[in-house]
């Protein structure tokens, strides 16, 4: 009985091991397998680097995805999934919202120069419908979402005839601008119309 435990917690150790193990997650089961990929693999980087990419690929390969294979259904019950979600690069694009009112920009996700209506539109119950309003021309909030900026900017602008919310894709790092959907009020009526 007292061999058990310290037993039961290696196994418990080296399974959380194998499943959380950052980086190899990155590593298919095809990664570093045929001569083409192993040499293009030599040609980027000093010659102990790719023998070791290349090991790596073979234990995840060979032992690590088998075993992971094997015990996933572990992790669920107990609520321990060791899924390691990092950034390699940065994300591959950024959504954000812009706000023109009549032709002129007063707001844009993450931008200081721009914030009107930051605080609010940060806020954590209003940050979700901004999010998807800016990432999908599906977004089942983006009515509300534009009646509540209408409200507020015909308070701080109450001469406004036109107010844009203006949807726009960028590269992570970078400022090539792709405008996507809008949502275009105009004076009187007020009505959001998709575009």
């Amino acid at each position: 009985m007292s061999s058990f435990k310290p037993g039961s917690l290696l196994v418990v150790y080296f399974l959380i091991a194998l499943h959380g193990c950052p980086g190899l997650d990155y590593l298919g089961p095809r990664d570093f397998v045929s001569e083409k990929s192993q040499r293009e693999l030599r040609e980027q980087m000093p010659e102990i680097g790719a023998r070791l990419a290349i090991a790596f690929g073979t234990f995840n390969r060979k032992v690590r995805l088998p075993i992971v294979k094997k015990t996933d259904w572990v992790q669920k019950p107990f609520r321990l999934a060791q899924t390691w979600n990092l950034y390699r690069d940065g994300p591959g694009r950024r959504n954000y919202l812009e706000i023109r009112v009549d032709d002129v920009l007063v707001h844009r996700t993450s931008d200081s120069e721009f914030d009107w209506l930051t605080p609010q539109l940060r806020s954590r119950r209003i940050r979700p419908m901004v999010e998807s309003t800016a990432r999908s021309k599906n977004s089942k909030n983006w009515k509300g979402l534009t009646r509540f900026v209408v409200t507020q900017a015909l308070q701080d602008f109450p001469e406004a005839q036109k107010i844009v919310l203006q949807s726009v894709q960028m590269p992570f790092l970078n400022t090539k601008r792709k405008a996507r959907h809008a949502i275009v009020a105009t004076a009187p009526e007020w009505t959001p119309v998709l575009k």
